[in-house]
């Protein structure tokens, strides 16, 4: 499959009455994605409280781009969250940029997400059965808080009061697609590029479980992240790398090796779209 470069594939899932319609949008092909995707949509969804799921054009396809911006509204509030894992790389290889939960379900319920695919399945099914194996992740409610893979977790308490209100107990999603990189040498180059530059990074290697696509294991990685580089966000990288990810040439040579058409204009240009949306909201 060829990556799109026009089009946003949003995932809408109405939680009451159990329907789910994925659009593909041309209209959103100037936002990059996560922070800037998530706040887009929020605009567009607020009467109906939802929380919105987003990735941008690097995830699963470079490193430390390994976040997924998690963004929803508490009493005129915007809350922003990033949370590590592997979640953003299932999101982007179900052919997904964002999934939109809209209402809250009428009893507790486990939401199957496969390849643009959603189920509804009722609390108590054995839900690590669910899903691909190796390809997927799970969010899951586990002792009073949601747990990522078991492991990572939203920054705040906020994200995990919500998803419990809405009574979506656990989201497994997978993401099977295969995608052609126009130009896989250049790509692979450039990928061994970005990977090196690891002592970049503000934050120290450890032996913890890693995001996707990075080697760190740092002792933070469980932690997710909450506001930070607006362009990082938009990527979604993780905040630990904004050197790299607010380097306007690099980011350009990423987008641009995977088809994209972006230039410094481009960028500046988004950024003040984003600037603009944001600035009608509260964010916390």
């Amino acid at each position: 499959m060829k990556i799109s470069t026009s089009v946003k594939n949003i995932l809408e899932i109405d939680l009451e009455k159990k329907t789910y319609h994925v659009r593909s949008r041309s209209d959103l092909e100037g936002i990059l994605g996560g922070v800037g995707l998530s706040l887009k949509l929020y605009s567009e969804f607020k009467d109906e409280k939802p929380i919105i799921f987003s990735v941008g054009p690097l995830n699963g396809f470079f490193p430390f781009a390994s976040k997924t911006s998690v963004m929803f509204g508490v009493k005129n509030k915007i809350y922003d969250y990033y949370i590590g894992g592997s979640l953003s790389t299932r999101i982007r290889f179900a052919n997904i940029d964002a999934i939109v939960l809209l209402g809250r379900s009428k009893s507790e319920v486990f939401v199957e997400i496969q390849n643009q695919e959603v189920t509804f399945l009722d609390y108590g099914v054995d839900f690590d059965s669910h899903g691909l194996p190796g390809k997927r992740s799970i969010v899951e409610f586990k002792t009073n808080k949601y747990l990522l893979d078991n492991y990572f977790r939203f920054s705040g308490s906020e994200a995990d009061s919500i998803l419990h209100f809405k009574k979506v107990l656990g989201i497994v999603i997978s993401g099977s697609f295969d995608f052609n990189i126009p130009s896989p040498e250049e790509y692979d180059e450039l990928y061994k590029q970005i990977l090196q530059k690891y002592q970049r990074l503000s934050v120290d290697k450890g032996e913890f479980p890693s995001c996707s696509g990075c080697p760190m294991g740092c002792s933070k990685s469980n932690i997710g992240e909450k506001g930070g580089s607006l362009l990082a966000h938009s990527l979604v990288g993780c905040n630990f790398a904004s050197t790299l990810f607010n380097n306007h040439d690099l980011i350009i040579s990423c987008l641009n090796v995977l088809g994209y058409k972006y230039t410094h204009e481009d960028i500046e240009k988004y950024l003040q779209t984003l600037y603009n949306l944001k600035k009608d909201y509260i964010f916390q």
